[in-house]
């Protein structure tokens, strides 16, 4: 059974998606997301399906 989430606020900021400004956001995901890729793809993956679905 597939669980779906409604995230009102950013998981990394903890922040109302309007007040925090792209370019933190972007900062502070990309160093993450790029150590996750180099040590485990799979999660990574879910890790990009989750967030196109919480952008939709």
């Amino acid at each position: 059974e597939e669980l779906f989430f409604d995230a009102p606020s950013s998981p990394i900021e903890d922040l109302p998606f309007f007040e925090a400004s792209s370019d933190s956001l972007q900062g502070s995901a990309s160093d993450k997301r790029l150590s996750m890729v180099l040590k485990d793809p799979k999660k990574n993956m879910t890790e990009f399906l989750l967030r196109f679905e919480i952008s939709k």
